[in-house]
């Protein structure tokens, strides 16, 4: 028996590919820029995984390090040793034949990463105690000259640390003015994109649909109360429904049932959200000295 299939299908269909097909690309775009303008955050599974496999990576070698001990990599020099932990165990690598060159070149890759991402959990958790000794300095009913200072530092340092982990990936341009003062631009990435996005203009398919069979329709709007009585939504009293099957593409020998779809794609107006974005994120850009930073 053939399949047959509903004329609604049959032009419900490459309707729904198309706008489908939108959505990904629209999500698509939006992944991309955000790439290009913001810098990843890590989620607690991503650091626990990234030290998993750094952990299993560095006890290849034979040694079975702990985690307590890894975590030491992260810090200063000790008493007895010329370099850090991290250091030792990377010369003692080099010098092993457990390691290949490209497998030392990851381990040290995601020394890195792990190494910025304990830097930035540090730097957040001063934040928090920085903020939370403000919050004291401010439930005092009157302050001194030493609640001020201390007030003052506290937020400089907050401003410094934020400055240092910035959400943004911003470009920094140096220069030389007309009076040949060195002087600094800041500029966000998302600022400096040509963006401009992709959509589907228009779009035209064709298909040949043999009608086999057409009967009534039974689809109507019910009440809330549920009752009986049915709401048809049709323009006509008896409308019916249509069912059929391709027909075989026309080409000698074929007997392929085809829709011949016809895109045309075109740049499109920004989402008012992303143009209002773009227009912050530039407005933010500064021209400074580089001897006097903007604050």
């Amino acid at each position: 028996m053939k399949d047959t299939i509903t004329l609604s299908e049959a032009l419900l269909a490459p309707l729904n590919s198309i706008f489908q097909s939108q959505i990904h690309a629209s999500r698509a775009f939006l992944g991309y820029l955000f790439q290009m303008g913001f810098r990843h955050i890590y989620t607690d599974q991503d650091k626990r995984n990234l030290k998993r496999n750094f952990l299993e990576a560095i006890n290849k070698g034979g040694r079975t390090f702990t985690e307590v001990e890894v975590d030491n990599f992260f810090g200063p020099a000790t008493t007895d040793s010329t370099g850090t932990p991290w250091e030792d165990f990377l010369t003692q690598a080099k010098a092993s034949a457990a390691f290949k060159e490209s497998e030392i070149d990851e381990l040290e890759e995601t020394f890195k990463i792990l190494k910025k991402i304990k830097d930035e959990d540090d730097d957040k958790k001063r934040i928090n105690e920085l903020n939370e000794a403000i919050s004291k300095l401010l439930s005092k009913v009157n302050l001194d000259s030493n609640d001020e200072s201390e007030l003052h530092n506290a937020r400089t340092e907050i401003a410094s640390l934020k400055k240092k982990w910035p959400d943004l990936y911003i470009q920094e341009i140096g220069y030389l003015d007309q009076n040949n003062n060195e002087r600094i631009l800041r500029i966000p990435n998302l600022a400096l994109l040509p963006v401009k996005p992709l959509a589907v203009q228009n779009a035209n398919f064709k298909f040949e649909l043999k009608i086999t069979k057409n009967s009534n329709t039974t689809d109507s709007i019910r009440p809330e109360t549920k009752a009986e009585v049915k709401r048809p939504w049709f323009l006509i009293k008896d409308p019916k429904e249509i069912e059929g099957e391709f027909v075989s593409s026309q080409k000698e020998d074929s007997v392929e049932k085809t829709i011949k779809v016809d895109v045309t794609v075109g740049t499109v107006d920004l989402p008012y959200g992303l143009s209002k974005l773009i227009s912050a994120l530039t407005n933010i850009s500064e021209d400074s000295s580089r001897s006097n930073p903007p604050k």
